[in-house]
């Protein structure tokens, strides 16, 4: 008989899990990033203080916009 294995806990959370799942199947094709871009800030907020999307198509995140020291969580989006 075969011995029961323990399965072994996720380091990844069900939220950021969910977040990953409808982020690969959100439809954001190249020039229309924007559902991918808003999925991207929306996870994001509980995380940073400030966040926006540049005219390049990078949506940023910023934690201590006002610093010296700041820390800025980006990706960037081809438009």
């Amino acid at each position: 008989m075969a011995k029961a294995t323990k399965a072994k806990k996720s380091i990844i959370s069900d939220k950021a899990f969910d977040f990953f799942r409808n982020y690969i199947n959100n439809a954001s094709p190249v020039g229309f990033e924007t559902w991918g871009q808003k999925l991207w800030l929306e996870y994001l907020k509980p995380y940073v203080d400030t966040q926006y999307v540049d005219p390049y198509g990078t949506a940023v995140g910023v934690i201590n916009p006002d610093n010296k020291f700041k820390v800025v969580i980006e990706a960037h989006a081809f438009t």
